[in-house]
C-alpha cells in the first residue's frame, strides 16, 4: 500500500482493516488471539510511513444485531484486545500476559452489567 501521499502532506493515519477488526464477525473468524495479534503497522511501509500510523479503529455494524445484549457479546472481550493493541508498542505486547489480566477486566464488565461473549 502506497501511503507516500499522506507522508508528503504530513498526514497522520488511523488504520482500519475490516478483515481483522469488525465486531459483527463471529469469534470463529476473529478470535480473541487474532484480535490481540493484529498489527496496525502493516508490512511494506517505510519507517517514515510507519510513524504516520497513530491509531486504529474497530467498527461495529449493528444492522443485523438483534439486541444490545447480542451487540455487547460481539464486542467484548475483543475490544479489550484491540485497545491494548492500539496503545501498546509492539515490543511490549504479550498475549499470555493479556490473558492473565483478562479476568480482572471481565469482572469489571460483569459488575457494570455488560454481557461478554464466549471466546
Amino acid at each position: 500500500m502506497d501511503l507516500s501521499f499522506c507522508v508528503d502532506l504530513q498526514f497522520s493515519i488511523g488504520f482500519y482493516n475490516h478483515l481483522h477488526k469488525k465486531y459483527d464477525r463471529p469469534y470463529s473468524s476473529i478470535s480473541l488471539k487474532k484480535a490481540y495479534l493484529f498489527d496496525p503497522v502493516f508490512g511494506g511501509l517505510s519507517k517514515n510511513e510507519q510513524q504516520k500510523i497513530i491509531g486504529m479503529g474497530c467498527q461495529m455494524w449493528s444492522e443485523w444485531i438483534p439486541s444490545a445484549e447480542s451487540m455487547y457479546k460481539q464486542i467484548f472481550p475483543r475490544m479489550l484486545a484491540y485497545a491494548e493493541t492500539g496503545w501498546s508498542a509492539k515490543r511490549h505486547k504479550n498475549y499470555r500476559g493479556f490473558r492473565k489480566r483478562l479476568p480482572r477486566h471481565l469482572k469489571q464488565l460483569e459488575l457494570s452489567g455488560i454481557p461478554v461473549g464466549d471466546f
